[in-house]
């Protein structure tokens, strides 16, 4: 309707005005919804400090917060007074409060819709400026954390990490994780958002992980303790082992590829045609956080494996002396012009780029994401060190 595009078109416009106040305000440890900022930052930085925990032979630990209806749950009046903190000016305060206030919403039952009725928390959701308000609500519990430390040790002290609601706390002692959680659930609960028990969960990172199997009670939440966990779409494991991402992502791209079967065989469709359904439905499921992995030369294969899958059912099979059979790898590649899927993840891993006190134990170390980016460039004809 007219209204909800007029509507949409006023948050945008507010959106832009805020914009450089919210730049200034919100810390380089909220990435959400922040311009130049993106999940492939922090998913980069968390496994960067497992790498670096586990090749100097200690560990730390990580609790991924998750609140319970977080968007739904802003205290409106505590949010208007955080933003009014923060030093934005009143013009734009009031108007904020025009785009989010007078809410209402109806319910259907056995198939009847109830009355309107107010809804007088929380953010509007699919609101554009939604996600910046969320921000500027939980920016002070962030830096109250971040002023704490006793986080893990990469040239710099990092102890927070978000991405909007998505939260992870880093320390290299439980009593030091659970003193820094009790400071940012207490200032969260001034805006109204509550910790969600069931979800958030513990791991702890490095080459001794697992010693920790009890629920841990921190500030009257009992918390459980985990070996892996999903965070920001990535499967985040205890020792930063690939293998189990690797999995996951083919899984994804498989399902991808059911949902897809009917267009690749589709005789209506050009082979061209089909290759981009592949590079635009498939290729980005699959590759989703490439630019973290380090790859062992099982999982390039099976990444190749796959691809080929995909190749088979865009070019069908070839006739072969009158007799119809499957295309040879090699033939798929001479019909594929392009670089190969590891290619592509490598060609990523190169354009993107922490060490804690301690010695590297006996022993082969274990392949390191820097040793990868090193060899990429070298094979480019390039050099860069990364030590």
């Amino acid at each position: 309707s007219c209204r909800r595009c007029s509507k949409e078109i006023f948050s945008k416009i507010l959106l832009s005005r805020l914009s450089p106040y919210t730049e200034a305000i919100i810390d380089e440890q909220q990435s959400g919804f922040m311009k130049g900022r993106s999940t492939i930052d922090q998913i980069f930085l968390l496994k960067q400090a497992i790498s670096k925990y586990y090749e100097f032979n200690k560990g730390f630990y990580g609790i991924f917060i998750d609140f319970k209806k977080a968007y739904d749950s802003i205290d409106r009046n505590a949010l208007f007074k955080k933003m009014e903190k923060h030093g934005i000016p009143q013009k734009l305060i009031r108007l904020s409060k025009m785009c989010i206030s007078d809410s209402k919403a109806k319910i259907r039952i056995d198939g009847e819709m109830s009355e309107n009725f107010l809804i007088n928390t929380g953010v509007r959701q699919g609101d554009g400026i939604s996600p910046t308000l969320f921000n500027l609500a939980v920016e002070e519990a962030l830096q109250k954390v971040k002023r704490l430390q006793r986080g893990v040790k990469l040239g710099v002290d990092l102890n927070v990490m978000a991405f909007a609601d998505d939260v992870v706390i880093l320390s290299e002692s439980l009593d030091d994780l659970s003193t820094l959680t009790k400071s940012f659930i207490k200032e969260c609960q001034t805006v109204g958002l509550e910790l969600n028990e069931d979800k958030t969960k513990i791991i702890h990172f490095g080459r001794h992980a697992g010693n920790v199997r009890t629920n841990l009670s921190i500030d009257n939440y009992s918390i459980g303790c985990v070996e892996s966990f999903k965070y920001l779409g990535v499967t985040i494991n205890s020792k930063n082992v690939e293998d189990i991402e690797i999995q996951s992502k083919l899984a994804n791209a498989n399902r991808c590829l059911g949902a897809c079967t009917k267009l690749f065989t589709s005789r209506l469709l050009s082979q061209c045609s089909k290759i981009r359904i592949y590079k635009t439905i498939i290729q980005p499921v699959l590759m989703y956080g490439s630019e973290t992995w380090t790859l062992t030369k099982k999982n390039e294969g099976r990444l190749i494996v796959f691809e080929n899958k995909v190749l088979r059912k865009i070019f069908g099979p070839i006739c072969d002396e009158g007799v119809w059979r499957i295309r040879k790898n090699r033939e798929l590649r001479n019909v594929y012009q392009d670089p190969d899927i590891v290619a592509l993840v490598k060609a990523r891993r190169i354009s993107y780029q922490a060490v804690p006190a301690g010695r590297r134990p006996l022993g082969r170390p274990k392949i390191r994401w820097c040793d990868q980016v090193v060899e990429d460039v070298t094979r480019c004809g390039g050099s860069v060190d990364l030590a």
